[in-house]
């Protein structure tokens, strides 16, 4: 028998800092304090987005949020 996944893997796409904070069920303001030790890897957005690039680098600093499948 299959089973139904209830966990959705994350598109990889440029986010906005409040699209990512709701990823993560964090305030901006939390999810700004939990990327700043990796200011420098991460690096500046482009306007108001992440890069795709970035995106990878803070999944990989932070790990997938909860409830979403790390399997792309």
């Amino acid at each position: 028998m299959s089973q139904r996944k209830k966990e959705h893997a994350i598109p990889i796409r440029p986010y906005t800092l409040k699209e990512l904070a709701g990823l993560y069920c964090v305030s901006k303001l939390t999810f700004k304090r939990w990327l700043k030790p990796f200011e420098k890897d991460i690096g500046d957005r482009n306007g108001y987005f992440y890069s795709i690039q970035q995106i990878k680098t803070i999944l990989a600093k932070l790990g997938t949020p909860d409830g979403i499948d790390d399997r792309e």
